[in-house]
């Protein structure tokens, strides 16, 4: 718990109006799911949304990326 108690925010992306539930970084993209019924792909280093997705009816748990 100690290792937890000293994370330090380095970058914040204000992207979600809820929980956010899974968060997944492989090479350049990031993607973000949340309770919020949205998930979001991202890329890195711009942090700009490539795609956004709102058709889910409920709160979503978890994805992946693979490639």
């Amino acid at each position: 718990m100690d290792f937890i108690a000293n994370i330090k925010n380095v970058y914040s992306i204000a992207a979600h109006q809820n929980l956010v539930s899974t968060v997944k970084f492989q090479r350049h993209y990031l993607v973000t799911v949340s309770y919020d019924n949205t998930i979001k792909l991202w890329m890195h280093p711009i942090w700009s949304a490539l795609y956004s997705s709102t058709g889910h009816e409920q709160k979503i748990m978890s994805a992946d990326l693979t490639n």
